[in-house]
């Protein structure tokens, strides 16, 4: 528990500032690397955040939050550089996470299903990694 005082002011604020557990970064167990960054991204939404910002250091590099899942409320955020991506692109998935209509998202492979196109593409729509440089090189990148 936090209580602040503030001088001249006699009330307290009370709050309790204690944090969940989460895990420690550690290195990628799926995309090895030789040289670079070896850190993986974590459990923790704000870890991850805080190491692609640790990348990114552009006042254009835009977070939007939001939460998925009628049950679980399940915190995702939408990244992007703002000087970069095409703001049609950005309205684009803002619509389609908003429409997402599920009762829990217990990973992203749920998110996946819903934000995919539907069509054949020779390319991937949908890239998974557990690197935030990899993630930092995508978003350069649009």
């Amino acid at each position: 528990m936090t209580q602040l005082l503030v001088d001249g002011i006699n009330k307290v604020l009370s709050a309790s500032a204690a944090g969940g557990e989460t895990r420690a970064i550690s290195e990628s167990t799926t995309e090895m690397v030789v040289r670079g960054p070896k850190a993986a991204f974590t459990e923790s939404i704000g870890v991850n955040l805080a190491l692609v910002r640790r990348i990114i250091k552009s006042p254009d590099l835009r977070t939007e939050s939001l939460k998925i899942g009628c049950i679980t409320k399940t915190k995702v955020n939408l990244m992007y550089i703002n000087s970069v991506v095409k703001e049609e692109i950005i309205q684009e998935m803002r619509n389609r996470l908003k429409e997402i209509d599920i009762d829990s998202i217990l990973e992203s492979g749920y998110i996946e299903q819903f934000i995919e196109d539907q069509t054949l593409m020779p390319f991937p729509t949908v890239y998974n990694t557990e690197r935030p440089d990899v993630v930092a090189g995508n978003l350069s990148e649009g």
